[in-house]
């Protein structure tokens, strides 16, 4: 199973590769306690959910560096030279940009994300892509 965020689980037949596209340096607000920082995160994300969409094809250096990104983790796991049908478990998948591409390459990936939007951006973006979807496949903490 690839789990797309941090190498400490290889030696458990994991694989995690995290990557941070949007920085969450610019909140104002500071919270107290990690559910409190975790609605913070979800606020932002929520109110940028309907720009990603439009992020990949922009032409400025914000949308250039968060496609190099995709494409260097991309490399990256082509490189793994990963079996057909593996398994990725990709956690904060967003627009699930990421998941779809991995699922092109024929992995089969379990996306979750905890801003609800985000995960019905995400099940259209994949409908858009043919991917097939399921409820079980992409959730948030609601669900």
């Amino acid at each position: 199973m690839l789990l797309v965020s941090h190498p400490i689980f290889s030696s458990i037949g994991c694989l995690i590769v995290k990557f941070s596209i949007w920085g969450v340096s610019n909140m104002k607000k500071v919270a107290d306690s990690p559910v409190q920082q975790q609605e913070i995160v979800n606020a932002h994300f929520q109110s940028l959910s309907m720009e990603w969409k439009e992020i990949y094809t922009r032409s400025d250096v914000q949308a250039e560096t968060i496609r190099d990104r995709h494409a260097a983790v991309l490399d990256w796991i082509d490189s793994l030279a990963l079996e057909p049908a593996s398994k990725v478990l990709e956690i904060g998948c967003g627009a699930a940009f990421m998941a779809i591409a991995l699922a092109q390459r024929g992995f089969r990936v379990y996306a979750i994300d905890s801003v609800e939007s985000m995960v019905e951006q995400a099940r259209r973006n994949a409908v858009e892509s043919r991917i097939t979807v399921s409820r079980s496949t992409w959730c948030s903490q609601s669900a």
